[in-house]
């Protein structure tokens, strides 16, 4: 019990206690969100696994009693993150342990959605597009002010979109799963090795990159797409799919964009904002071309 009761172990989980309240209950607090699983990493360094289990259970029975059912799913989600990337990292590598630790934080979301359903009947889903749809709503009158005749045309449009959450759900589901782990490995190699921890460094970049066969795939699906109408299973499924390769074709430009700022000698500050970027609908689609034709002709390897 003693070896359990170290200043190490507690100052980790008075930090994650402090990352959680920040994260639940204030309103930025969500930037946390990419701290949370650093203290259990420390805490898988810092003791065995069969210590480390304790714990975490330890941790997430407080969390508990500190914020309900949002401090069990968040502790439960960076404790399980944590160790799977403790874990696999040394002996998979990154790609590997990635998928693992995202499926690992999906299935813990999609855990809370079917447990906060069936338990408290609350779906998080509508909730939140209810919310939007109540925003949009209440704010006719500003829609008016800023955009005069077209606010009708405009508000049927993101009311259209809000909608259409509900169909893009598990790609929804699956970008947080993502952003989280991810997010979260990235704060730990730069904030760790302060610690003594050293964990292998996301690869630049230059060394992004998917197979060929993503593009066959890509038409596959965008095909399908195509011809599934607007409802039913296989619009849906193609239409996850879909925004699914997309963010794979962009990856892929990105990387090759940042390749050819490596050989022009370009101030790689660029990249950050080519990345910016991607969220403007044109620049965006512009990105998953530069990724499409760079799969179809080997670009790279010609930059290079």
């Amino acid at each position: 019990m003693n070896q359990l009761i170290k200043k190490e172990n507690i100052y980790a989980g008075l930090a994650f206690m402090g990352l959680l309240l920040l994260t639940i209950y204030i309103p930025l607090g969500l930037l946390a969100f990419v701290f949370l699983a650093l203290p259990f990493i420390y805490l898988y360094h810092a003791n065995d696994e069969k210590k480390y289990i304790i714990i975490s259970v330890i941790i997430i029975i407080i969390s508990i009693i500190m914020a309900a059912g949002a401090g069990a799913f968040f502790s439960i989600l960076s404790a399980s993150v944590a160790f799977i990337i403790m874990k696999f990292i040394k002996k998979e590598g990154i790609t590997v342990t990635f998928f693992y630790a995202i499926l690992t934080a999906l299935v813990n979301v999609i855990v809370l959605v079917v447990a906060s359903k069936v338990l408290f009947d609350i779906d998080f889903s509508t909730y939140y597009i209810e919310q939007l749809q109540h925003t949009i709503s209440s704010n006719e009158g500003l829609w008016i002010q800023l955009t005069g005749d077209n606010a009708g045309e405009i508000i049927n449009r993101y009311t259209e979109f809000i909608n259409s959450l509900m169909v893009v759900l598990p790609f929804i589901l699956i970008m947080i799963a993502a952003i989280f782990v991810i997010g979260n490995y990235f704060m730990a190699t730069k904030i760790l090795p302060r610690f003594a921890i050293t964990l292998p460094r996301i690869p630049a970049p230059s060394a992004w990159g998917f197979p060929k066969a993503i593009i066959y795939a890509y038409l596959v699906v965008t095909v399908l797409y195509l011809v599934s109408g607007t409802s039913g299973f296989l619009y849906s499924l193609t239409l996850n799919l879909f925004q699914i390769f997309t963010i794979v074709l962009i990856i892929q430009g990105i990387s090759l964009i940042y390749i050819f700022i490596e050989k022009r000698n370009y101030n790689k500050r660029l990249i950050i904002l080519a990345v910016a970027a991607v969220f403007l609908p044109l620049i965006g689609q512009l990105i998953q071309v530069i990724g499409i034709v760079d799969l179809a002709f080997d670009l790279r390897e010609k930059i290079k």
